[in-house]
């Protein structure tokens, strides 16, 4: 009984500092919210990303970031801004992992081969 005492006092103090560094970090940072939400938006086209759905503050690589999510059918996009800089570190949409592996890029250098072998043929005859 003591010892499962012990371990809720334990989860309980380590919830509690977790939830202060998270204000923590917040509290720390140069840009609020609504800066890396209008350096996200200056970046991108709102026609095509959409509208803005999140911005939630982020530790990413030992950096602290605001992560501002658009949302436009069904496809995310995701912009990381430095919460002290300001500056862009990462852009990353659903789309980008849709078309990778789909060989579309590969199709595009062959048939970018052949043509420069049948221009290489031609000019030999």
């Amino acid at each position: 009984m003591v010892r499962a005492k012990q371990v809720l006092i334990m989860g309980l103090c380590l919830i509690m500092f977790c939830g202060l560094t998270i204000r923590t970090a917040a509290a720390q940072t140069k840009l609020s919210a609504e800066e890396a939400q209008a350096i996200a938006m200056d970046i991108v086209d709102l026609e095509e990303v959409g509208p803005v759905t999140s911005v939630e503050l982020e530790e990413e690589d030992g950096i602290t970031v605001y992560a501002v999510e658009f949302t436009m059918d069904g496809i995310q996009t995701d912009i990381k801004i430095d919460a002290d800089t300001g500056e862009v570190v990462a852009i990353k949409s659903d789309l980008d992992e849709m078309t990778e592996g789909t060989g579309e890029a590969e199709d595009m250098e062959e048939v970018d081969t052949m043509e420069n072998m049948e221009e290489a043929v031609g000019a030999e005859k």
